[in-house]
């Protein structure tokens, strides 16, 4: 006799605790064999996706192309703003360079005439 079952409980009501248990086994047995089920479908189905990614479709490779397309573009609008920028960014640094520069052959000459 099963340990949660009592003497003074019938047998019937012990047979139906474990029938309850065993139901639960088929039912969880069933819950797993269901999941592998959709598992396998699923790879399945991954499969034949990667199968048929191989074979690109023509809007697909038209839409490629217009994103090289744009992106080529942007590339050459960022090379043309940073070569303006570099540019600029020379011309600033010249003028201030040749002040500087200036500053320092003024004060060495004046260095040079004290002796």
């Amino acid at each position: 006799m099963p340990r949660h079952c009592k003497r003074s409980v019938q047998t019937n009501v012990c047979k139906q605790r474990t029938g309850y248990r065993r139901r639960e086994r088929d039912i969880e047995a069933t819950d797993v064999s269901r999941a592998e089920i959709a598992e396998a479908q699923i790879a399945t189905f991954i499969a034949r996706r990667a199968e048929k990614s191989g074979e690109d479709r023509p809007e697909e490779e038209a839409w490629r192309e217009s994103v090289r397309a744009y992106n080529a573009s942007k590339e050459a609008e960022r090379r043309a703003a940073w070569a303006t920028y570099h540019a600029a960014q020379a011309t600033r640094l010249r003028r201030t360079m040749e002040r500087l520069a200036a500053v320092h052959e003024n004060r060495a000459r004046q260095l040079s005439s004290e002796k």
